[in-house]
């Protein structure tokens, strides 16, 4: 809650405080976002799975129903990469934009965390174990967060001051492996 504060600060900085974060920050709204990000469905979310396609569609339509538009050109959501070595696949980033308004609206803060996780142990299912990892708190929460941290600007949206910065939010992919999607967009802003 502190880093969420201090960001508060940061949106509002030339403005009056912060107001309240409504209703989104609610435990069951948390542990719903991290139950499925982190279920067995999406099989450990791993750089180019079916999986961590799924967790990229859910985070863009929790976007979506937030009021967000993609980042992109056209308001794509994605930002693709390549990642790998012998075996390349296509990474990508979901990047979304809550759009300033007034003085301030040409800075922008950035909020972030990655939907990647480690994917399945092969080995592991072949000797029956569970092989799937998870990564419930690496981090389904922090794409948690992201959606609740959006779903709650948005709803403010009307009580927000007359001058505020733009919010970019952004899940990176293929961080578990080398922080490659948050490398890619520092180096290839949008």
């Amino acid at each position: 809650m502190l880093k969420l504060l201090t960001y508060s600060w940061l949106l509002f900085a030339d403005a009056a405080p912060a107001p309240v974060m409504p209703a989104p920050f609610t435990a069951a709204r948390f542990r719903g976002h991290v139950a499925y990000l982190a279920s067995d469905e999406l099989e450990g979310r791993d750089v180019g799975s079916a999986g961590s396609a799924k967790a990229m569609q859910y985070l863009v339509r929790h976007f979506q129903d937030a009021g967000l538009k993609g980042l992109g050109n056209q308001d794509d959501w994605y930002q693709e990469f390549p990642f790998g070595g012998k075996k390349k696949v296509a990474a990508r980033n979901v990047l979304a934009v809550f759009p300033g308004q007034g003085g301030l609206a040409n800075e922008a803060i950035i909020v972030s965390a990655h939907h990647d996780h480690l994917g399945i142990d092969p080995d592991l299912v072949k000797a029956g174990k569970d092989g799937i990892f998870n990564g419930a708190d690496d981090n389904a929460s922090g794409c948690a967060a992201l959606l609740l941290v959006a779903q709650a600007l948005s709803a403010e949206r009307a009580r927000l001051p007359s001058s505020y910065r733009t919010v970019i939010f952004a899940s990176f992919d293929a961080e578990e492996r080398g922080l490659a999607g948050s490398r890619y967009y520092v180096s290839h802003p949008l």
